[in-house]
């Protein structure tokens, strides 16, 4: 059997696509998001709504209380597919750098430095229902309508203390996928090369 130099170039392209597709299914399963103490975890999972959250005390039995909690995005919540809850007495809304500056700043810490690199930080509060505690969390209550997960958490207390917040994780590309691309650009220059 026979194979042609230019079908040979086509080997580095087929596996960029069959990459690229593995990449898009991990997206769309469940992404958690470490807390860097070991205390809780956010698992954010996407769905036909968007994005939902759920809020996992790691330490059970534990007398961790959060009475509110905030994930970062970078897209913007929108008047039909908003920042929300299932859960009964708690609220969610959408805030930018500025607004968490103004109500957080002084007490809790910098937007910057919780969610350094995001545009917006999706926030829940208990308004007048029960905290999350060891024997209610793990349940996907908290969404945010057309958004996409890789974010960062904070978790607080009913002083606004800080109980846990993620890892911050840089996203750094994977060598294959880049090495097999370069391979198909090389490849189609030099076939086109050889042509002239």
């Amino acid at each position: 059997m026979i194979i042609k130099f230019k079908h040979l170039l086509l080997v580095p392209l087929f596996g960029l696509i069959l990459s690229s597709n593995a990449l898009a299914v991990v997206l769309i399963g469940d992404t958690i998001l470490t807390g860097t103490n070991g205390l809780i975890n956010v698992t954010e999972r996407q769905s036909e709504i968007g994005l939902e959250y759920a809020l996992d005390i790691i330490t059970e039995p534990s007398e961790i209380s959060v009475y509110s909690f905030a994930v970062s995005t970078n897209t913007a919540a929108e008047s039909s597919f908003t920042v929300g809850t299932y859960r009964r007495g708690w609220a969610g809304e959408q805030l930018t750098p500025n607004a968490w500056n103004t109500m957080f700043g002084s007490s809790v810490g910098l937007f910057s430095s919780f969610f350094a690199g995001d545009l917006y930080a999706n926030y829940f509060k208990m308004m007048d229902g029960s905290s999350i505690t060891g024997a209610s969390d793990e349940f996907f209550q908290f969404y945010h309508g057309r958004g996409f997960a890789a974010s960062q958490f904070v978790a607080l207390n009913a002083n606004n203390g800080v109980i846990s917040q993620s890892l911050r994780t840089a996203n750094v590309p994977e060598p294959a996928p880049l090495a097999l691309l370069g391979l198909g650009l090389m490849g189609l220059g030099l076939m086109k090369k050889r042509r002239k």
